[in-house]
């Protein structure tokens, strides 16, 4: 509703500017992808709030020790690699999608870059918030594992079915990673960095590798710094959460 209500009140504020918003101008979408991107947030934290003041460690941002962490990590990166090639192989190559289009991708320097920022540094952030952070973590209070991780990885992948219904089942296996590599780690960091290499590998091969590069190292390096401010402050891991739905 949120995102619905959003949506329709930027495209009425747009129109009333005189903005020109045929099917190849990327604003709506951009504006429509931002929307959502905070709806996720808030709905989260709102949500959190019911139950208890949310801090950052409900939502698994949180250290966790450095190697296993990477290891752990570039294994489910490795797993998901082998998923899609052997999907591929069974069921052919899914048709390109339209997205990095959508974005304005291919208009120019500026939308190069604009739409690699939304991709790889934002997205990873909000789904990862949002789906394992708060989604799989609430169903983690009352489910085992595997049956709060198919729940959360089928909607993960139902929310992309716009992109291309083809690429919904590769979307759902990638949420069951992004899922278990968390539930292992315990930290949300680790699912933010491969999300953000997966999305950063898509980019590169779909649009520009100098930018998927850039910004992809650039939210590894995050990944790797930012749990360190957490140090001395730890929290209990996934099995000790605190219902947050």
């Amino acid at each position: 509703m949120g995102i619905v209500i959003g949506g329709i009140t930027i495209f009425i504020v747009l129109l009333s500017t005189g903005a020109d918003l045929n099917e190849e101008d990327p604003t709506l979408t951009i504006v429509g992808t931002l929307i959502q991107d905070a709806v996720f947030v808030l709905t989260a934290i709102g949500l959190a709030w019911i139950a208890t003041r949310p801090r950052a460690w409900h939502f698994g941002l949180r250290a966790a020790p450095a190697r296993p962490t990477i290891g752990w990590t570039a294994l489910a990166f490795a797993t998901f690699l082998a998923f899609t090639v052997a999907y591929q192989t069974i069921f052919g190559e899914p048709p390109e999608q339209t997205t990095l289009d959508d974005l304005g991708a291919r208009k120019g320097t500026f939308g190069m870059v604009l739409a690699g920022v939304l991709v790889i540094v934002i997205a990873p952030f909000v789904e990862e918030f949002f789906f394992r952070g708060f989604f799989y973590g609430s169903l983690r209070t009352s489910l085992p594992i595997w049956a709060a991780a198919a729940i959360t990885a089928v909607i993960f992948g139902a929310i992309h079915l716009p992109t291309g219904p083809e690429s919904v089942p590769l979307l759902i296996g990638l949420g069951m990673v992004f899922c278990l590599l968390y539930e292992r780690t315990g930290t949300l960091y680790s699912s933010i960095a491969l999300h953000a290499a997966v999305n950063g590998l898509a980019f590169g091969v779909g649009a520009d590798a100098l930018v998927a590069a850039a910004l992809g190292v650039t939210m590894l390096a995050a990944c790797l710094l930012l749990p360190l401010t957490n140090r001395g402050r730890r929290s209990p891991l996934p099995s000790a959460r605190v219902t947050t739905a």
